[in-house]
């Protein structure tokens, strides 16, 4: 037996169509009962599926197993980080370098990176975000002069096992520039479009570094999601810290991800 049955969501009821009551079981327009509720609803015919995706829902585009490390939009194109969001969330460094705002933006626009991708960077090589940048620190000796270190290594470029590399870039605006850099062009073979902005390192495309091939060092293996996600592996060789930074991108830029 067949009825006609009234759906009502937030008051309103599906016009046009109704629900049917079949043999004991409620059916409803799925489509519009989703929309109503601020969701999607997708048919797969494939499948034969109805997929509901709640606002800020990402499907899953990579294998079982494979980790994001960092977006791979962040390497690809300029996006701003949010409104005085380094003065509310790094008033340490802020204070310690009152332009920092204006660097990471000028620097992540001028490379055509994410200022995201910068910040994050800084996060796990210094704790530059969260650092309150008042003396405090252990770091390189400790005290102004250690943080005058944390600031020369910013992002961790150029920063060796056997100490600094030659010609190296230290600095504030250089570290910053260099870890863009090497994400947006050098990885790739290829030098910027500006002169300065070669490719002075001769840095080119690894297949070790590639998307879905695994990455093992310490013990353990890191099966990249994306091209981003195998650069982090190249440029940070600590297996920890790969988990580290997608912590922490994924606790400030949560839906920039997609896993």
């Amino acid at each position: 037996m067949t009825e006609k049955v009234k759906v009502v969501v937030d008051g309103k009821t599906n016009d046009p169509g109704e629900g049917l009551l079949i043999g004991g079981s409620t059916m409803v327009p799925v489509r519009w009962v989703s929309e109503k509720l601020g969701c999607r609803a997708e048919w797969d015919g494939t499948t034969r599926t109805v997929n509901v995706m709640t606002p800020g829902y990402h499907p899953n585009p990579y294998p079982e197993g494979h980790l994001e490390i960092i977006p791979q939009v962040w390497v690809e194109r300029y996006s701003p980080l949010p409104s005085n969001w380094l003065i509310s969330m790094a008033p340490g460094l802020t204070r310690k370098v009152p332009d920092i705002s204006v660097i990471v933006d000028e620097v992540s626009k001028a490379v055509g990176v994410d200022a995201r991708l910068l910040v994050t960077r800084m996060q796990l090589e210094q704790s530059a975000v969260t650092y309150p940048w008042d003396g405090s620190t252990r770091d390189y000796g400790g005290g102004t002069a250690g943080e005058g270190k944390k600031l020369r290594y910013l992002c961790g470029v150029d920063r060796t096992d056997s100490g600094d590399r030659q010609g190296g870039w230290f600095g504030v605006e250089p570290q910053l520039g260099g870890c863009a850099l090497r994400f947006r062009y050098w990885y790739r073979g290829r030098s910027g479009p500006f002169p300065e902005w070669r490719n002075w390192l001769g840095l080119l495309e690894d297949p070790k570094f590639a998307p879905g091939v695994p990455v093992t060092r310490q013990g353990q293996t890191i099966i990249p999601a994306n091209q981003a996600s195998a650069d982090c592996l190249r440029y940070t060789t600590g297996m920890g810290a790969q988990t580290n930074l997608r912590n922490i991108g994924r606790l400030w830029f949560q839906d920039d991800y997609l896993t």
